[in-house]
């Protein structure tokens, strides 16, 4: 068994995919969407008679002093993908060599989130982060009652859900990004390429699922969703206020869990709340989302621990 390093130059592409079928945010496609914001996408892997076993996927950001590595960027899902024929003990051996390569390699800052397998390699510290999962095994209704009134009242008002948003709508999905972020004082995270790149990525990849709502043609709200190792991830949602009363993410998340339930998919991760959206949370609560816990795991070197100590990101 033999650790391997790799770039996008050199990355064997077919023996990663096949190893990072079920892991979308470990894709090679995915790691490079962070090149627009000058990340250097990095794979690390464990070989073993010639072939890959494990991985974990990263990107690195920032240069001498300020390298940061993060798998993945923005709070996603990282840390080891395997072939499905490891034991506990060959998981746990791979994470100490993927994390004791990483510690030696001077990052001011490691962040891996919500790995599948806990990291135990010293000096890593760990971070409770509260996320709603809705269970779609066996029968599912809504917690709240309202929930079925919502959706109808939507389908009367003539909203079509389309499963995938035109590539031709960017501009005007983009729009909504930015209404979005200006109705919560905030500016847009992502650049408009950003969305186009991972657009055309939707094209061939069917983990990524971007339905939308139109009304008269126009676009009223879109949702972002990953499938993630077997579970679905809403990442991101934009909606106009204007078609506010066509309840149109009520729509979107009638239609991802019937899509869900469709596909076999067993859960859907809503995602985390702030502290301060009660109202949010109650939202998600009244899908029958209910909370997880998920771990965040951060090594600071010593520049890093005087320089980040305290920053989230």
């Amino acid at each position: 068994m033999s650790l391997k390093i790799f770039s996008t130059h050199d990355l064997p592409r077919e023996e990663w995919d096949r190893l990072t079928k079920d892991s979308f945010l470990s894709s090679y496609e995915f790691a490079r969407l962070w090149e627009i914001f000058g990340g250097c996408p990095i794979f690390l892997a464990q070989e073993t008679h010639g072939a890959l076993t494990s991985g974990l996927t990263g990107v690195i950001f920032g240069r001498s002093f300020y390298r940061r590595f993060k798998s993945m960027p923005d709070g996603l899902t990282g840390g080891i993908v395997n072939d499905g024929k490891m034991d506990a003990e060959e998981i746990k051996s791979a994470n100490h060599e993927f994390t004791n390569y990483l510690k030696g390699r001077g990052f001011a800052r490691i962040d891996i989130y919500s790995p599948r397998w806990p990291i135990e390699e010293a000096g890593f510290n760990k971070r409770d982060v509260m996320t709603q999962v809705v269970d779609l095994t066996g029968e599912y209704k809504p917690s709240d009652a309202e929930v079925p009134r919502h959706i109808r009242h939507g389908l009367k008002g003539d909203g079509v859900v389309a499963e995938r948003i035109d590539g031709e709508d960017l501009e005007s999905f983009y729009k909504l990004v930015l209404e979005t972020a200006s109705r919560h004082g905030q500016k847009p995270r992502y650049p408009l390429v950003f969305f186009k790149r991972l657009r055309a990525m939707a094209e061939n990849d069917k983990r990524i699922i971007w339905p939308a709502v139109y009304h008269d043609g126009r676009l009223a709200a879109a949702h972002i969703y990953f499938l993630e190792r077997g579970e679905l991830f809403h990442w991101q949602g934009f909606s106009s206020q204007e078609h506010w009363n066509l309840k149109p993410n009520h729509l979107l998340l009638n239609f991802i869990i019937e899509f869900a339930r469709r596909s076999g998919i067993g859960s859907l991760d809503l995602g985390g709340s702030p502290p301060e959206a009660a109202g949010l949370r109650e939202f998600k609560a009244g899908w029958g989302g209910k909370d997880v816990c998920r771990n965040y795991y951060t090594h600071l070197n010593g520049f890093g621990k005087l320089y980040f100590r305290g920053k989230r990101r």
